[in-house]
């Protein structure tokens, strides 16, 4: 395991400092560290060299304007808090996969690294994310009344001032941490104006971008961080409308001392904190299907998705077998069953045929193409069933098929409650 330093190019090509942890042994994955409001990266060195030996190569960054890729000077620099997200984290985020095209790659992000993940466009590429004090920026969810004042005045009083009298702030100076450049300082105070933080911009399109986030997010807030509450993180996580969120608040008792907002990646926390779970089962299931329909599709006839190949091996079986027999068959409700037989007869894979007993029903036929495509996809699966079944004793995967085909009967569909 060691470190290397890079300069990634941002989408627009400004150069980004960062540092490639390379995995120690036979590599994991990838991870892609997206760091909190002008915390420079050497703040994730020890949970990037604890990824890297646990087998995940880890890319830390500065954004644009902070550490390694701040300019000679900072005034009148020009840069916007969503640069960071749309052109400095997508970068970092389409090198780290050209580099490692084969590995699965995650996330994790801190503070408003979470925001980047969330609005960047290739966090569609990722297998899940991790979310640390990741919470939008309105200083009314603080809870003690001191602290909030002096947020908020900081946020949309001085820091915007700063940014308009001198063309940054000088967060350094100002005990705040790092320099900030003047064009973020503005954008954020703006944004936490907003009722709903930069999800009211409507020139941002935020909501629509969470949207488009499938993969699972696992998000940890802390009892003690006194900025990224409960009702913080909801504002935030509420709008990752399309997939599974997991929620994890920890106290400091459970943690092993106070981590507050920035203490979760301090070495201290390596035994507590950092290791992942093995057993959360929802996270798993949900990663493990997005890979594994990947590569079934990478591996069938061209244009044929996962869902096309089941509805293709129960029509062989039951060829001119009725739309709401397949639909049951495959656990797909009729709203899914009917886009399912729109695309794949529109791919000329399938035929509808109005039933003759029945003309408000339809029977579903394959086509000779659909039969070509059938043969490819089964090529794949003797491929298949080997590396599902490799390193597990037969008894093993009669407990594992056992366990899926409980959840059947423990969690029926709509129609069998």
């Amino acid at each position: 395991m060691n470190s290397t330093p890079h300069t990634i190019p941002a989408t627009d090509g400004y150069p980004l400092g960062a540092m490639l942890w390379t995995a120690a042994g036979t590599p994991q994955g990838v991870v892609a560290m997206h760091p909190a409001t002008g915390v420079p990266q050497r703040i994730y060195q020890a949970f990037a060299k604890f990824l890297a030996e646990r087998g995940f190569h880890t890319i830390t960054y500065d954004y644009r304007g902070i550490g390694a890729s701040r300019p000679k000077s900072l005034r009148r620099f020009a840069a916007r808090m969503r640069d960071w997200a749309l052109l400095d984290a997508e970068g970092v985020m389409r090198w780290a996969r050209a580099r490692y095209p084969e590995l699965p790659h995650l996330a994790v992000g801190h503070s408003v690294g979470g925001h980047a993940i969330g609005l960047c466009s290739a966090d569609w590429d990722v297998a899940g994310v991790v979310q640390v004090a990741c919470h939008t920026g309105n200083a009314r969810f603080i809870r003690q009344r001191g602290e909030r004042w002096r947020v908020d005045l900081i946020l949309r009083g001085v820091g915007p001032l700063m940014a308009r009298l001198i063309g940054y702030v000088p967060g350094k100076r100002m005990g705040l941490g790092e320099d900030l450049p003047g064009g973020v300082a503005i954008e954020w105070g703006a944004w936490a104006g907003m009722q709903r933080y930069f999800f009211d911009d409507p020139t941002l399109g935020a909501i629509e971008r969470f949207n488009r986030v499938t993969h699972p997010v696992l998000v940890y807030g802390f009892d003690d961080d006194p900025w990224a509450t409960p009702a913080a993180i909801n504002a935030l996580t509420m709008h990752f409308t399309n997939t599974w969120v997991e929620r994890r608040q920890i106290t400091p008792a459970q943690a092993g001392g106070a981590v507050g907002h920035m203490g979760f990646f301090r070495a201290q926390f390596a035994t507590t904190l950092w290791p992942a779970p093995d057993r959360r089962l929802v996270y798993l299931i949900s990663v493990g299907q997005r890979r594994l329909q990947r590569w079934i599709q990478s591996r069938t006839g061209e244009g044929v998705t996962a869902a096309q190949s089941g509805l293709l091996f129960f029509l062989e079986k039951n060829d001119g077998a009725l739309m709401r027999e397949a639909g049951a068959a495959l656990d797909l409700g009729p709203s899914a069953m009917s886009g399912l037989v729109d695309r794949t007869s529109d791919a000329g894979l399938i035929e509808r045929r109005a039933d003759a007993k029945d003309g408000r029903a339809w029977q579903l036929w394959i086509t000779p193409a659909g039969r070509e495509a059938l043969a490819e996809t089964r090529n794949g699966l003797a491929e298949l069933n080997a590396r599902l079944t490799e390193g597990f004793t037969d008894a093993e995967i009669d407990v594992v098929a056992r366990w899926l085909a409980s959840l059947q009967t423990k969690f029926p569909n709509g129609d069998e409650q």
